[in-house]
Parts: C-alpha cells; sequence; structure tokens
C-alpha cells in the first residue's frame, strides 16, 4: 500500500475512538460542534510550524509513506492535527460536561437535604 502508510496510521489510530467516542456521546457533541469547529480550525496555524522542522532537518517524511502534496507541511500533517485536536477536545468536553452535572446533582442533592 504505496503512498499511504502514514495517512492509514492516522486513520488507523484516531479513526475508531472518534467514531466510538461521538456515537456513545453524540447527545452531548452535538451542542458543541460550533466550539469543536473553532478549535479545530485554530489548531491548524500550529501545523504550519512542521514547515520549519522539514526546512531544518529536524525531521523528514519518506516520500513512499506519503502523497507528497505539500501546503508548507505535508498534507497528513493537517489530517493528523486535525484527528488528534478532535479527539481531544472531543474527551475534554465530555469530562468537563459529566463533571459539572456531578458537582450540580450533589449540589442539589444538598439543598433538598436542608429543606
Amino acid at each position: 500500500m504505496p503512498h499511504f502508510e502514514y495517512l492509514f496510521s492516522i486513520l488507523l489510530f484516531c479513526g475508531p475512538i472518534l467514531m466510538i467516542i461521538w456515537r456513545l456521546q453524540e447527545r452531548i457533541l452535538k451542542k458543541y460542534e460550533l466550539v469543536l469547529l473553532i478549535v479545530v480550525l485554530l489548531s491548524l496555524p500550529f501545523s504550519l510550524t512542521e514547515f520549519y522542522a522539514l526546512k531544518w532537518g529536524v525531521w523528514e517524511y519518506y516520500p513512499n509513506h506519503v502523497f507528497n502534496v505539500r501546503f508548507f507541511a505535508e498534507s497528513e500533517t493537517f489530517v493528523f492535527s486535525i484527528a488528534v485536536t478532535l479527539l481531544t477536545a472531543s474527551l475534554t468536553l465530555i469530562a468537563a460536561y459529566f463533571l459539572i452535572d456531578r458537582k450540580t446533582k450533589k449540589h442539589d442533592k444538598k439543598k433538598s437535604v436542608k429543606k
């Protein structure tokens, strides 16, 4: 499978986890679609910093593992950035939702006990 190894590994490791999270917590994440979109869009400029790493020889991509389509950085870098940002932002929003929900329920129980 030439020219697809990097993209395949990104999708293999991030794709199933994203699908499971979104399937199980779709109700919560649908509320935050705009927030997720903004976070992903804000993360993309940081992918452009890879241009300097490639230029300075900090690392390189083997041409037989990537598409060799560049916009400052390899095209797969943007896929990676989107996938990882979406994954971490989704997990953060879900965790925050459940923590806030749990604190609210505890607070409501304390109020009802005092009455």
